[in-house]
């Protein structure tokens, strides 16, 4: 209003919020999962995706990765009952487990031993906010199980 006095707002109570916020973001990030960490005992490796097949019978759809959540939150379920609702899945390479292999020569040496069996890592956030991981193991005849134990 004009003729009465302006009240000015100090900048300090702004000034406080910008270190307290990036603090907050900062620690979030940090506890997401990444390559080379390890959660649950399982190493992670690079992030994988999943491409199902296409036109072929329920079965052989479930049996594909796109099942492969339903087999590793099987294994969650098994390991702890009364765990927090998932709210998001992440999936990875098994990072301890030998790469594909470079015959050119070009690439690192492979990061564990050649196996006959693969293993999808699956880390769960969880409602808590707590962090799981289970795999799924598939043998070279292509059954997949669920596994709560890095060492299955």
């Amino acid at each position: 209003m004009p003729g009465m006095p302006s009240r000015q707002r100090s900048p300090l109570p702004a000034l406080f919020l910008i270190p307290v916020l990036a603090i907050g973001c900062s620690r979030a990030a940090a506890g997401a999962p990444t390559t080379g960490s390890t959660v649950d005992g399982f190493k992670l490796g690079a992030p994988a995706a999943c491409s199902p097949p296409v036109g072929v019978d329920a079965s052989r759809y479930a049996a594909s990765c796109a099942g492969w959540p339903e087999k590793a939150v099987s294994a969650l379920d098994a390991e702890d009952p009364g765990h927090a609702k998932v709210v998001s899945i992440q999936t990875f390479a098994d990072g301890a487990q030998a790469g594909p292999i470079d015959v050119t020569g070009a690439s690192p040496l492979p990061a564990g031993p050649l196996t006959a069996s693969t293993r999808t890592i699956f880390v769960f956030t969880l409602a808590d906010g707590s962090t799981r991981a289970t795999a799924v193991v598939c043998d070279t005849g292509g059954t997949c199980t669920g596994a709560a134990s890095a060492s299955n």
